[in-house]
């Protein structure tokens, strides 16, 4: 008997030994060779951060140069989209306090004859009113509203030119009012403009106060300086046609001149309750009793009692030129409009407000 069949067990937990040694050093080995391709990674990526954070960026010469074509052509686009809002706008003209003054009164005459015209009522007119002067006199275009009626007192000079072109502004709106058969203009109202009360566009630094137990550095305002647009808020109230109230928002919208943006719109039936059905306006009235078409003839013991005058008349002797009663189609409407003219600042301007770009 040989020396291996003697010892079975020692024979095979040698081979265990010797497989599982064998399999555990090539894992030290494998393991070992990950060890050292991770450390040569990260000493790789130690040196690059190192030598972003130590070195000096350099732009590429062509990327900057693209970069530079970009923005100046982004640049001619916007200098074309505000030349274009600025021919949507009035200008601005040099209007003397008293020319002001004598637009306006000039301007409120001619819509009155032209509304007398157009037999369209005005502000504080009654119906039975024939003329186109207001009853109460109450009739400015919105320029007397308040404590102030400039047309009694002059405006501040440097309020005059700004009120010629809003003055402006409103007549295109009345004139659609006029050319699109409104039937009232109830109410125009303005809010005053910034130059009306005397303000400024820069406001004073001592106006802003920080508040007790605040920061107390001074913060940068966003609002400092002129606007790139400004808005000027105005209301007109008018009674209408539902098709006309149509058009004149259309004309207001689709105008190339001036750009006015519609903010708030409230339309009211001006009837409040539906038409009561007439029956008896389509009737044929009492004096006048129907005729028969067919000529009378003698009683037939066959055939149905004739018609006595007592008798209802019949649908098609209902009385010619009756006029019918729509149910809707006729009414008209009463519209508020709060509409705001908008001013957009100049060339100079808008290149001083553009933002400064890192070279």
């Amino acid at each position: 008997m040989s020396w291996f069949q003697e010892n079975k067990f020692t024979v095979i937990f040698g081979g265990i030994t010797a497989v599982a040694a064998g399999a555990l050093g090539w894992l030290v080995l494998g393991a070992k060779s990950d060890l050292e391709t991770a450390q040569a990674k990260f000493t790789d990526a130690t040196s690059e951060l190192g030598r972003l954070q130590n070195g000096k960026p350099f732009p590429n010469e062509k990327n900057v140069a693209a970069y530079k074509a970009e923005l100046g052509r982004v640049e001619g686009e916007v200098s074309k989209l505000h030349q274009k809002l600025l021919t949507t706008e009035f200008p601005i003209e040099n209007v003397a306090p008293n020319a002001f003054q004598d637009r306006l009164k000039q301007t409120i005459d001619r819509i009155k004859g032209e509304a007398l015209a157009q037999k369209m009522m005005l502000p504080g007119q009654k119906k039975d009113d024939a003329s186109a002067v207001a009853a109460d006199g109450s009739f400015n275009l919105g320029f007397g509203n308040g404590s102030v009626n400039y047309l009694d007192k002059l405006p501040q000079d440097e309020a005059s030119s700004e009120l010629a072109r809003e003055l402006k502004v409103i007549d295109f709106v009345v004139q659609l009012l006029l050319a699109n058969k409104a039937t009232h203009l109830v109410e125009v109202k303005r809010e005053p403009l910034a130059s009306e009360k005397g303000e400024k566009d820069d406001k004073k630094k001592d106006d802003k106060k920080p508040a007790p137990g605040g920061d107390t550095k001074p913060k940068k305002d966003k609002e400092d300086g002129p606007k790139l647009v400004t808005h000027h808020k105005f209301e007109v109230k008018f009674i209408a046609p539902q098709s006309s109230v149509m058009k004149i928002l259309n004309g207001i919208t689709t105008a190339s001149q001036p750009f006015i943006i519609p903010r708030r719109i409230f339309v009211e039936n001006e009837k409040k309750e539906g038409p009561v059905k007439e029956i008896a306006s389509l009737a044929v009235p009492p004096s006048e009793p129907a005729v028969s078409a067919t000529p009378a003839v003698p009683a037939d013991p066959a055939s149905p009692a004739p018609v006595t005058p007592d008798a209802p008349a019949p649908a098609a002797a209902t009385k010619e030129g009756a006029k019918l009663l729509w149910v809707v189609g006729e009414e008209h409407l009463v519209v508020e409009l709060e509409l705001e003219m908008v001013d957009f600042a100049d060339a100079k301007i808008a290149l001083e407000q553009k933002p400064k770009t890192s070279k």
